[in-house]
């Protein structure tokens, strides 16, 4: 359930799935759950009023998904299994990402990762990944400094 303007409403998966644990919920409403279906399957979510649930996208096969945590940028992290394998996966602008094992995230886009080096099998280490802004956003930046600049030098007494 999801309690929000005095009201409740019932977090329902987008196979019609009634069972399954919120595991976040974030101011703009947006909320993270697990489902359980009639066959057991687990399958992770987003949730929000205005859409309602939609599966996380995962790797082909792998029926049993995981939402871990999410940030206010709509960010997940989880893990996905095929009954065999369990991979984790970074879930950001509608595309899912690989990778060993994720930790956490926050809300500047940071992901704390759980990596093993490859070619070893016990050198493991925590990683912490920060996002870099694009080439066009870096170039938008200089440029408007720049004009602040220019307008500046060109006050009178400066």
């Amino acid at each position: 359930m999801f309690f929000s303007d005095g009201a409740m409403q019932a977090l329902t998966g987008p196979g019609g799935e009634t069972r399954g644990w919120a595991i976040d919920v974030k101011n703009s409403g947006t909320v993270i759950v697990d489902f359980k279906s009639d066959d057991e399957t687990i399958r992770g979510a987003l949730w929000d009023s205005a859409t309602g649930a939609r599966y996380l996208p995962v790797r082909e096969g792998y029926d049993y998904t995981y939402a871990y945590a999410l940030n206010d940028a709509g960010d997940v992290i989880g893990s996905a299994s095929n009954g065999l394998e369990t991979y984790s996966f970074l879930y950001t602008g509608g595309t899912s990402l690989d990778f060993e094992s994720l930790v956490d995230l926050n809300n500047r886009g940071e992901v704390l990762a759980f990596a093993r080096r490859v070619g070893t099998s016990d050198e493991y280490s925590y990683l912490l990944m920060t996002p870099v802004p694009e080439p066009q956003t870096a170039a938008l930046l200089l440029a408007g400094l720049g004009a602040l600049a220019r307008k500046r030098r060109r006050r009178p007494g400066h």
